[in-house]
């Protein structure tokens, strides 16, 4: 019999949810500066950009904030504006790296109680933003370890990302439950790399078998149950 020994979360819509999409993040910020954009096209020049750029922020080795200040002004441009670029995608940035996020009702009382028996960990395709947002959030305090894909240079569901952590945390593979709110990003990573993956699905929306599922993060209190180790 297997003993769970470590418990890693995904960050954004497991642990916490962002309250401000991206899409409006953007528009009210120009319209703030008097800027009034075709709201059809700046979904369009927003995609079209991230499908060129987004992914090499997880191989950019310099702070996230250089590389999203330069992603902003490939948007500004690509929108056609001309004037005070560099300070509206100055604006931009400081606005995502403030905007709104949520910690799920039960995210605290949960972590606490794990952390008493497990080690706890964060495995997120996230930038080095991730480090400011969870402490902002004082989660800081339940996790042995913060890991995000633009550190490690790849990201979910790459099994390279997991192989990585299972590496870093030298433990065996067995004793770890990755918890992810995206079936297709979290949960075949995982088992890619032949960890037990739980699916949060708060809205019941996956119909899989071929993992664990829950609702929230309160049944994890009772984990080895659901595990059935």
């Amino acid at each position: 019999m297997v003993k769970i020994s470590t418990l890693i979360f995904d960050f954004d819509g497991t642990l916490i949810k962002n309250q401000e999409k991206e899409f409006d993040i953007w528009y009210n910020s120009l319209k703030s500066e008097n800027i009034i954009v075709d709201k059809l096209k700046l979904k369009e020049v927003l995609k079209e950009v991230e499908e060129q750029e987004l992914n090499k922020i997880y191989y950019y080795c310099g702070k996230s904030k250089e590389f999203w200040i330069n992603f902003n002004k490939l948007v500004i441009r690509k929108l056609g504006i001309k004037q005070d670029v560099d300070r509206l995608a100055n604006i931009l940035e400081n606005n995502f790296r403030n905007r709104k996020i949520k910690i799920y009702p039960e995210t605290i009382k949960v972590l606490k109680n794990l952390k008493k028996k497990y080690n706890l960990i964060i495995l997120s395709n996230h930038t080095d933003e991730i480090l400011d947002k969870v402490k902002r959030l004082q989660l800081n305090t339940y996790f042995s370890y913060i890991f995000y894909s633009q550190k490690i240079g790849f990201s979910k569901p790459n099994k390279k990302v997991f192989d990585y952590v299972i590496n870093k945390l030298k433990c065996n593979k067995n004793e770890i439950i990755y918890v992810g709110d995206n079936y297709f990003v979290d949960i075949m990573g995982a088992l890619s790399a032949g960890i037990i993956p739980i699916l949060i699905d708060r809205e019941d929306k996956e119909n899989k078998n071929n993992c664990i599922k829950i609702k929230n993060l309160n049944e994890l209190l009772d984990i080895e149950s659901i595990i059935k180790v």
